[in-house]
């Protein structure tokens, strides 16, 4: 009986054991989970406003005024009071006159600088750029220009009097005889107008 009970109780184990299939492990998948913080977004404090200040009260100008003393006569409530009688006010000082400066006497007060001078070259004009073309070897000469001069010194005309064999020289001389600077002809204290020649020598270095 005791054997009979083993096998039983063996067969019931087996039996069990073939009864209930091992079941295949669960597939598992690993994830990573990244935790992100959110700040919480927190105002910003508030900046205290600063107390309206009031403006600083006006100072107000007080002037102080010497009394000068009473001469009290007679005593008790119906007393007069004699004032004293206020102190002359010096007058004020009248200003110096200024003297204008007196003016020097002109030229012409009581006569000019110069009597008679004849008109004259006050500033010369530049020498210009000689072209190449009047560079001539042994090129030389003399160009005389007959200027025509008002009775302040400008220049009205200006021509060829005495050529220097050269025409592009001569224009150059006509040229610098109009960009001189002339000072009149004076005849009797009187500025007149006058001719004048300009001379200009041309050689070669």
């Amino acid at each position: 009986m005791l054997s009979i009970a083993i096998h039983l109780f063996a067969a019931r184990v087996v039996r069990w054991t073939i009864a209930s299939p091992v079941e295949p492990p669960e597939s598992t998948t690993i994830a990573r989970m990244i935790v992100v913080k959110i700040a919480q977004h927190t105002p910003p404090p508030r900046t205290p406003q600063p107390a309206a200040s009031r403006p600083p009260a006006a100072h107000k100008a007080q002037t102080h005024i010497n009394v000068p003393p009473v001469a009290a006569s007679g005593e008790g409530p119906g007393k007069s009071v004699a004032m004293a009688p206020p102190s002359p006010t010096a007058p004020a000082a009248s200003p110096t006159p200024r003297h204008s400066p007196t003016p020097a006497p002109s030229a012409s007060a009581g006569g000019c600088l110069k009597t008679n001078a004849p008109a004259a070259v006050s500033s010369p004009a530049p020498v210009p750029e000689i072209p190449a073309s009047a560079r001539a070897p042994n090129v030389s000469g003399i160009a005389q220009i007959h200027v025509s001069l008002s009775d302040v010194g400008a220049v009205l005309n200006a021509t060829v009097q005495v050529g220097s064999g050269n025409a592009e020289l001569d224009s150059i001389a006509v040229n610098m005889a109009r960009a001189a600077i002339y000072t009149p002809n004076v005849v009797a204290c009187k500025r007149v107008a006058s001719e004048y020649v300009y001379r200009v020598k041309f050689a070669t270095k």
